[in-house]
């Protein structure tokens, strides 16, 4: 009797055992990039053992990344988090972070013929424009010569105020200020009041066309750019050669020489800063720079003793 019992008692035990087992426990994965440029697009895949699953997808942020089945397509810069889950199981998270997809535009490089349009244009601003600064720096030989004009002239026309400096072999300024013009020549200073006919003759005599006359003589000389091979853009610097041999301009006394390089330095917008002509014959090299300084509105400081001009 106590044998049957005990076969019993085994029996249910097996049976409770048996009742007793655990559920089955699923994991879930998410894999996949993180990262998505703007228009582009990603996938995500997430994965578990579990029958039948069914994954649910939701991003944190759709105005940044949606979310689709796993297909995630960046919108905007940002960050978003997408989410997948499955119905018990649990969820798994990724952060997505939207780049722009930056488009790198190389700097132009001027054709000779794009260049002299470019040069012409800046003359044209500058001559029109009632004011303005311009430099000049020259070298030749063993001659240095610097010249400055800032000019505030009026629709009139005439001259509100301006400053012409000349430096070097000969030492010579003109400048205007409150109606009279102060000049200093062969060291002999003169002032005179002006009048209409003292402004046009200024203006002719110093104006801009006037003070650019002589070395920006090739800008609009069609033989100069035609002669022109372009050479290079390193930063905001153009740099081209003439070709000697095919040259048959005037501006430019080729014989003898062994190169003509031309420079042009650009800021923003590829506005022109400086050109500089290099000349180079045997050991010497002769230059010269203009400078476009500006349009705005010059603040002139003018010498101390201007009350000593008579």
């Amino acid at each position: 009797m106590r044998k049957i019992i005990s076969y019993l008692l085994l029996g249910a035990l097996a049976l409770m055992l048996v009742g007793c087992d655990k559920p089955e426990t699923y994991t879930l994965t998410l894999t996949g990039l993180e990262t998505v440029k703007t228009g582009e697009s990603i996938t995500l895949t997430a994965t578990t053992a579990k029958p039948e699953a069914v994954y649910v997808w939701t991003s944190s942020n759709e105005a940044v990344a949606t979310v689709d089945d796993g297909l995630v397509i960046g919108i905007a810069v940002g960050t978003a988090t997408i989410t997948v889950s499955v119905e018990g199981v649990g969820e798994q998270i990724k952060i997505i972070t939207v780049t722009e997809d930056i488009i790198i535009i190389p700097p132009k490089e001027y054709t000779p013929a794009e260049l002299k349009v470019l040069l012409g244009d800046t003359l044209t601003d500058y001559s029109e424009s009632l004011t303005g600064d311009v430099m000049i720096e020259a070298v030749d030989g063993e001659n240095v010569l610097t010249s400055e004009l800032m000019f505030n002239f009026n629709a009139e026309p005439g001259i509100d105020s301006m400053a012409y400096t000349l430096s070097g072999a000969e030492t010579a300024h003109v400048y205007v200020k409150e109606g009279f013009a102060y000049m200093l020549r062969n060291e002999l200073k003169t002032k005179a009041e002006m009048t209409p006919t003292e402004e046009a003759t200024i203006i002719n005599n110093y104006g801009f066309d006037e003070f650019v006359s002589s070395v920006a003589a090739f800008y609009s000389e069609t033989e100069f750019f035609d002669a022109l091979v372009f050479g290079s853009r390193v930063d905001n610097v153009l740099t081209y050669t003439l070709t000697l041999a095919s040259y048959t301009g005037t501006v430019f006394t080729v014989a003898g020489k062994d190169s003509i390089t031309l420079k042009v330095y650009l800021g923003a917008d590829d506005v022109v800063l400086k050109v500089e002509t290099l000349i180079v014959e045997g050991a010497v090299t002769n230059y010269t720079i203009l400078y476009f300084k500006g349009l705005g509105t010059q603040t002139i400081v003018y010498p101390y003793d201007l009350n000593t001009y008579e």
